[in-house]
């Protein structure tokens, strides 16, 4: 059986997780540390740290990864898998499993590299998506692909419901990656650079990897501003039901925005 290290955060990142545990065995999990939230400010844990605890594993939440670098290359592991995880990784880290980490980006790559890759599908007005998983370099989601499949967007979808889709259809390739790798099959398709304008590149401080920086996919703060500036993707951008639809913005708008109250 492999022997894996899992890097998450967020509920998206579960179904994987329980995937890896099922299949493989999980030496560690890395997840960020425990933040107060809620209106109470009660420090809880991420929704990884829970699962992993339910299902009995060891559980790491450095504030930077590269601290424990050196116990994880201890451990042995195979390879790693990342899914959400937030935190940068650099070279000590990738290089901390035989194979490499795995990383599960929820788009056709290289397009919608970086944040929020489902709503910019839906807002760029994609009839196809789907799942890259790709060994992390140090670049923005721009190692060699292991595994990329595709599916259609449905006409109603909106982003709550193609991300679970995505989430579910990620886990099924992730279950035959494993399957590969376990007799040796491991597959570093390199990607070349896109043309210009051919792929759009979300980008945040520091322009890294929002997966590897501290982003959720699924609630990335842009993403209202941008429905607004999309009416066209009307509803598909809502995470959920307090958000309303979105409305056209005038460019007038956004100058009384701007300026200082009593102007």
């Amino acid at each position: 059986m492999l022997k894996t290290i899992f890097f998450g955060t967020p509920e998206t990142a579960v179904p994987f997780l329980r995937l890896l545990a099922k299949r493989t065995e999980v030496l560690a999990v890395v997840s960020q540390p425990d933040k107060p939230s809620g209106r109470g400010l009660e420090v809880s844990s991420t929704p990884v740290k829970k699962a992993a605890l339910e299902l009995g594993l060891k559980v790491l939440q450095p504030a930077r990864p590269s601290e424990i670098a050196a116990e994880l290359k201890a451990l042995g592991a195979d390879f790693g898998v990342v899914v959400a995880y937030g935190r940068i990784l650099k070279a000590d880290v990738l290089t901390s499993t035989r194979l490499g980490l795995l990383n599960a980006h929820f788009s056709l790559l290289p397009k919608y590299r970086g944040a929020a890759p489902v709503q910019w599908a839906l807002v760029k007005g994609e009839t196809k998506t789907g799942v890259s998983l790709f060994w992390l370099d140090e670049g923005m989601d721009t190692g060699p692909v292991q595994d990329m499949t595709e599916t259609s967007v449905g006409p109603d979808e909106d982003a709550p419901a193609l991300l679970a889709r995505l989430t579910a259809f990620g886990v099924g390739r992730l279950e035959a990656v494993i399957g590969d790798l376990s007799v040796g099959k491991v597959v570093r398709l390199p990607r070349k650079a896109p043309l210009h304008g051919s792929a759009h590149q979300a980008r945040g401080r520091g322009h890294r990897p929002v997966e590897r920086r501290g982003r959720d996919p699924q609630s990335d703060p842009r993403i209202p501003v941008l429905a607004a500036r999309h009416p066209e993707a009307g509803q598909r951008l809502r995470f959920g039901p307090q958000i309303g639809p979105p409305r056209a913005v005038r460019p007038d708008d956004e100058r009384r925005s701007r300026s200082p109250p009593g102007r």
